[in-house]
Formats: structure tokens, sequence, C-alpha cells
């Protein structure tokens, strides 16, 4: 099963924006992007624009794909936000991320 897992990821797309349209709630998105990333600034925007999200949001990043501790900060102020999860202690949460 191992061996096989690298080739199923090659043929399904799962961090392409455009297979969660329907599972969103419907009222606010933030995509982040890498400069890594094989997608241009007007194809990102292209998808932000098909989510009917109230609050939208994107962001792009000087960072390899996997993005880096800037995205990683913005992605856990914005679920903070959003989730009204307790505020998160950033410094622990660097020591964990970089």
């Amino acid at each position: 099963m191992e061996r096989q897992r690298p080739q199923l990821f090659s043929r399904i797309c799962l961090d392409d924006p455009v297979y969660f349209l329907g599972h969103t709630d419907r009222e606010s998105i933030f995509l982040q992007f890498a400069s890594g990333d094989p997608i241009s600034k007007e194809l990102a925007q292209k998808y932000l624009e098909r989510f009917s999200a109230k609050d939208k949001k994107m962001e792009f990043y000087n960072a390899p794909h996997a993005l880096n501790a800037a995205a990683r900060l913005d992605r856990d102020r914005w679920l903070q936000k959003h989730l009204a999860i307790k505020k998160i202690d950033e410094k622990e949460l660097g020591r964990f991320r970089n």
C-alpha cells in the first residue's frame, strides 16, 4: 500500500481549490499560494472568484509549495478568527513549526 500512495496522489489534485467549492460554508475562504507553486496570480484570482463566500482572502508568499512560517501564522490567525478558537500562543507555535 505504501508504494501505491505516491501514485494515487499523482492522479488527484488534493490541493486544487476548485475541488473544494462545494464543501465550503459559503461564508469565508482563505486561499494561500507560494511563489514555488505552478500557478499564476491570474489563475489564482479566477479560483477565488468562483467562491461565493462573503469574506474572501487570498495571499501569495515567497516560499516553496509547503509555504513558510509567515503563511502558517497567517493561516493560524485566520482559523482562530473564523473558528472562534482561543488565542493562539504564537511564540509556542513557532517552536513547533519552524
